[in-house]
């Protein structure tokens, strides 16, 4: 008889362990097993068989042996010994002992986990959607949610969103842009993949008591480093400085993203040398330094200035001559993509004080517009004539100037994702604006296109010099059959029912009109039934019976009902779920062109009345 093998440590399910003996593996807390798989982007699994029990929640044993080598665990035993010390000192009220302990508080760095996660940078970027959202959403929460949330991490959060900003404007990636209930979308393409994130409307926020802000805070304590390499090489692809300095006075007058500076290596370089330099005069005037030891620091600044030429000549050489042909092409999509999406260039806008100043901002500098905020101009400054376009949503203004457009905040959205300037009497303020219809939805996959975006489609085309855009034309033509159609319906209907009324009025009465249309029915119906046969009674009879009897169904149907019963369970169910939803859509479909005809009818008549 052969060794007993116990049940399982065997087969497919000795590849799952459950949540407890991963932690008595492992040797630690609950939170920092949650807080090490969120870094680590590890999820449970839910096997076939379940060794341990079905209320259990089980893990690849992988997974779980890839954490045991985390260098996340040291840090974690290092804090926890950390946190008794301190909690010790605390207790006994040595003061010192606190002060020496906080300087050499164990820090966690996860740098080497967004390289682990992240081999090349476009990886980086096609996972960038939720760390946008993440950390612009905690970007417009206060400073101090919990006591895990300090205002250091908010404060990150804001100058993180700033500088990936001040990228997407500078370089004019900016594609879509939606405001909705939530907040405002925004689409840019960075290096061929295109990132969709969401900023949150600037309210007072309310806080919920439901959510768990601890796994909200371990997912941004990750985003933030995340969001921070991949600003980095953007900034060092193109050349720039990065961190970008801040400028205090326009930070003190709220300039928004004018308030970074953009500086070229070059001139980083440059500065520090000069710096250098400045250091190095310094030393001379000091008589306590000897002549050998100016000439040793005036021989590491030449070798700087020459090291900096020379890698600067190697900069230039390798952008020339060292662009492989998938570069060639990102950069000829970014520069066709710049020209189309600088809509408002060469134009100046004034943001007065009730609109969205922020989003409209940043989505007008993304166009190539000049930005002016009203609480940072003078009166005279107000009423210059080099400003073209000046956004207010107020009712009504007291003063109006003559040489600039006045617009609502959604003529620039609409604008921006028209790729044209729109007309803006449509837009005038203290005017019911048209419907602001959604860039991301797909009106061919819906199968429903509204009356606006056959409206903006031929604003384009005026825009474009005569040339059509290509904006779901087959379903707008599709629709406009159906329009036809409706109302060639609707014609036929009004005019019977205008031969009924003058038939009335000649004294003809409407059953006795419509008892004649019967006989006359009954008469064709026997002339055809002549050539059968002689036998009435059986004709009768069978007339009835093909009346009574279903109506033949077509091959197709018939092919289709067959498939259906040679399905298994399983494909049949998925069959009843996609027809559930092809259903649903088109319900909602039918209710949307209902709401619409309800629409038009409602406007017809108060046309009519007036």
């Amino acid at each position: 008889m052969g060794k007993m093998i116990k049940k399982g440590t065997r087969g497919a399910v000795a590849n799952y362990i459950s949540r407890n003996k991963a932690l008595k593996k492992l040797q630690v807390t609950l939170k920092d097993f949650r807080r090490l798989c969120i870094v680590k982007g590890i999820y449970p699994r839910d096997p076939k068989k379940k060794k341990d029990g079905k209320d259990k929640t089980y893990y690849h044993v992988k997974d779980i042996k890839f954490l045991a080598h985390e260098p996340l665990l040291g840090k974690f035993r290092d804090l926890k010994s950390f946190l008794k010390k301190y909690k010790k000192a605390q207790v006994k009220k040595d003061k010192m002992k606190m002060k020496r302990l906080d300087r050499n508080k164990p820090k966690m760095t996860m740098d080497h986990l967004v390289r682990e996660r992240y081999p090349s940078f476009v990886d980086a970027l096609r996972d960038l959607d939720d760390s946008l959202c993440m950390v612009h959403l905690f970007a417009s929460l206060p400073a101090k949610i919990t006591r895990s949330h300090s205002p250091a991490m908010a404060e990150m959060a804001v100058r993180l969103c700033a500088e990936f900003q001040s990228y997407v404007f500078r370089m004019k990636c900016l594609k879509k842009t939606f405001v909705s209930i939530k907040g405002t979308y925004y689409q840019a393409e960075v290096m061929g993949q295109e990132i969709t994130w969401l900023v949150p409307h600037k309210f007072c926020p309310v806080i919920p008591s439901d959510v768990d802000f601890r796994v909200m805070l371990t997912f941004l304590e990750f985003y933030l480093t995340m969001v921070k390499f991949v600003n980095f090489k953007l900034y060092h692809d193109q050349g720039l400085h990065y961190p970008p300095k801040i400028d205090d006075y326009a930070k003190a007058q709220r300039a928004g993203l004018s308030m970074l500076k953009m500086e070229k290596l070059e001139e980083t370089a440059a500065a520090e040398a000069a710096g250098a330099a400045d250091t190095a005069g310094d030393e001379e005037e000091r008589p306590q330094v000897d002549e050998g030891l100016q000439e040793q620091v005036q021989d590491v600044i030449n070798n700087l200035d020459t090291a900096t030429e020379e890698n600067a000549e190697a900069e230039v050489m390798d952008e020339v001559e060292g662009e492989n042909a998938e570069e060639k092409e990102l950069l000829a999509m970014r520069d066709t993509l710049n020209e189309e999406v600088a809509v408002f260039e060469g134009l100046t806008f004034v943001l007065c004080r009730e609109v969205p100043v922020d989003s409209l901002e940043f989505v007008l500098l993304c166009g190539g517009a000049t930005v002016l905020r009203e609480d940072q101009l003078t009166d005279e400054e107000m009423r210059s004539h080099t400003v073209t376009h000046q956004v207010s949503d107020r009712p009504k203004l007291k003063h109006n100037i003559l040489s600039r457009e006045y617009i609502q905040p959604q003529w620039v959205f609409d604008s921006v994702n028209s790729l044209c300037l729109l007309p803006t009497e449509p837009y005038k303020p203290g005017v019911v604006p048209p419907p602001h219809l959604s860039p991301f939805v797909n009106d061919e996959e819906e199968g429903y296109v509204p009356a606006q975006r056959k409206v903006l489609a031929e604003w384009g085309a005026k825009s474009y010099g005569g040339k059509e855009l290509t904006v779901q034309e087959d379903v707008v033509e599709d629709n406009e059959d159906n329009e036809d159609d409706e109302e060639k319906e609707e014609a036929t209907e009004e005019q019977k029912y205008q031969s009924e009324l003058a038939l009335e009025r000649s004294g003809v009465t409407f059953s006795a009109q419509q008892n004649d249309d019967d006989e006359d029915d009954d008469e064709g119906d026997e002339g055809d039934e002549g050539d059968e046969g002689d036998e009435g009674d059986e004709g009768d009879e069978g007339d009835e019976a093909t009346a009574a009897a279903p109506k033949k169904r077509s091959r197709a149907e018939q092919e289709k009902d067959l498939a259906k019963t040679m399905m298994s369970k399983k494909d049949a169910r998925l069959y009843s779920k996609m027809q559930y939803g092809i259903n649903q859509k088109k319900e909602a479909v039918d209710q949307l062109k209902a709401k619409r005809q309800k629409i038009e009818k409602a406007s017809k008549k108060k046309k009519s009345r007036k």
